[in-house]
């Protein structure tokens, strides 16, 4: 098999490795923000590699990708996929939103890698099935059945409008409205989200405990260590639950709603709790429907970079 450079380029962390023989090798994590650009990373990584360089590059970009060029969403770069490719010599170096790179990846995922939370087992392949995550930011993407294989449409779901659905969510809207409009579902459906969820909680509970680190409000919320943590972890899996069932709505995706993401494998507790499938079925006349479809918790640490590296095998 054809030997890949792939990347997964975050607002958090900016992972490149070599795809061959459907495996990532000589793979390194880089914290995005100690870098100015993404040349930065990727030029030593090319000039240390220990194996033989690829010729072609695929690279998932957390952002709008136009004519091979990407402003990232979280972060002060621009990567233009045309610009390096003159400058490094590569045959073909192609840029892909960074969940379409997931999207591609679904077909290499085994039950190993995937945790059903409720719902009926379903021919995924011949039916539509939708793809999102949370993590620095909220990413979504659609996988639809075409009679030459399947396609991958990229969107910018995560930043819709948040639609608050109870008194308490109504009162986190006009909380946030404060400090910004308009409020996406990215707002509150991401690391960043869960602290402003946390921050709400806490001024509604007259809590001036503050906690800035989205990892510290989940080890507190797992521990059960702090109440204010626990009730904003929950809060936060019943939106999460919510935006799923709208994505599967909007896009009728019978063949299973898959969650992926750098925050949904540490929270699995809680979204097994029930508050999370309760939120996805609740859509009144459409219970029926999303009764049947399943949703699954993608666990695969690396499903960004393979599904870059089947991305660029595919298109």
């Amino acid at each position: 098999m054809r030997r890949i450079l792939v990347g997964d380029i975050g607002g958090t962390t900016s992972r490149l490795g070599i795809f061959e023989e459907g495996r990532i090798l000589a793979r390194q994590d880089f914290p995005s923000r100690n870098f100015g650009s993404f040349e930065e990373i990727l030029e030593p990584y090319l000039k240390d590699l220990s194996v033989p360089r690829p010729r072609v590059a695929c690279i998932a970009v957390a952002g709008v990708v136009e004519e091979n060029r990407a402003r990232v969403t979280n972060l002060p770069w621009v990567v233009d996929g045309n610009a390096i490719l003159e400058r490094t010599g590569f045959a073909s170096f192609r840029l892909v939103n960074d969940f379409e790179a997931v999207a591609w990846g679904m077909p290499a995922l085994t039950r190993e890698h995937l945790v059903q939370i409720g719902g009926q087992e379903t021919q995924g392949e011949n039916q539509v099935r939708a793809v999102l995550g949370a993590g620095t930011g909220l990413g979504e993407a659609v996988i639809v059945p075409c009679p030459d294989g399947p396609k991958v449409l990229a969107t910018e779901g995560g930043h819709t409008d948040f639609a608050p659905r109870n008194p308490l969510e109504i009162r986190l809207l006009e909380y946030l409205l404060m400090k910004t409009a308009p409020v996406s579902i990215e707002h509150v459906l991401s690391g960043p989200g869960l602290v402003r969820i946390r921050a709400f909680l806490a001024h509604e509970r007259a809590n001036p405990q503050a906690v800035e680190d989205p990892a510290e409000i989940t080890r507190c919320a797992l521990n059960g260590t702090d109440p204010v943590s626990v009730e904003a972890l929950e809060v936060f899996c019943g939106i999460y639950g919510a935006e799923a069932g709208n994505l599967a709505l909007r896009t009728l995706a019978l063949g299973g709603v898959y969650v992926a993401g750098g925050i949904a494998p540490k929270i699995l507790p809680f979204l097994s709790k029930g508050v999370f499938r309760e939120a996805f079925e609740s859509k009144g006349k459409m219970r029926k429907v999303l009764e049947r479809i399943p949703v699954f918790i993608v666990t695969h640490p690396e499903i960004g970079l393979i599904g870059a590296a089947r991305a660029a095998l595919s298109l």
